[in-house]
């Protein structure tokens, strides 16, 4: 590198090496965040349904582990798209 002395170098990639290493930790946490939020509103929507079901009079919907995988699944890659496209 032309200009640099190593030192100078070498401090400037320990630099941006910290800000990437606060990049991804930051992007991590948001996505846990994320991930507790949406399994929530999995949970709550699922006691939402059943008690209607009940005011209905109508059977349990059940929905299997694995539809559960899917649809989460869907609203995740759906949600990570969208998200590309907005930045």
């Amino acid at each position: 590198m032309v200009g640099f002395v190593s030192l100078t170098l070498s401090f400037h990639l320990k630099v941006v090496m910290v800000h990437l290493r606060n990049l991804l930790e930051n992007m991590v946490e948001e996505e846990e965040t994320l991930k507790t939020r949406l399994m929530s509103n999995v949970e709550t929507y699922g006691e939402e349904l059943m008690n209607l079901c009940k005011e209905l009079a109508l059977p349990p919907h059940e929905v299997s582990c694995k539809q559960q995988q899917k649809t989460l699944l869907f609203i995740l890659l759906s949600y990570s798209e969208n998200r590309g496209l907005e930045k």
